[in-house]
């Protein structure tokens, strides 16, 4: 499970926090950023916390909710809808995308490739 699903305590789950708080200071050019957040929730504590940290921070990024192929096509486009308002960010910032599928990866990739032109 991603991070915020993970079982551990509250103590590990911050200092993993910390973790990516530190990677992200780093004095480091980041091009793109990727979020992942699955789409059969809403989005989480973690996830307003990540976004935010993202748009404080002025990083260029695009949330990526996985798992699509758990939902319906109509149930996806509601879903990506609703968590893009929960997030505060634009539906373009938003890819909807399965591995299993392959849906919404080519998508992806042009994004990430145009990030790095």
């Amino acid at each position: 499970p991603g991070y915020g699903f993970a079982k551990v305590s509250q103590k590990e789950k911050q200092r993993w926090a910390d973790l990516i708080s530190g990677y992200f200071a780093q004095e480091r050019s980041f091009n793109l950023v990727i979020a992942l957040v699955d789409i059969r929730h809403d989005a989480q504590r973690l996830d307003h916390e990540m976004v935010g940290f993202l748009r404080e921070s002025g990083l260029p990024f695009v949330v990526a909710l996985t798992k699509a192929d758990k939902l319906g096509r109509s149930k996806q486009a509601q879903q990506a809808a609703a968590i893009a308002r929960q997030l505060g960010i634009e539906r373009d910032q938003v890819v909807v995308t399965s591995s299993e599928t392959g849906q919404g990866v080519d998508d992806l990739r042009r994004r990430i490739a145009d990030a790095c032109l």
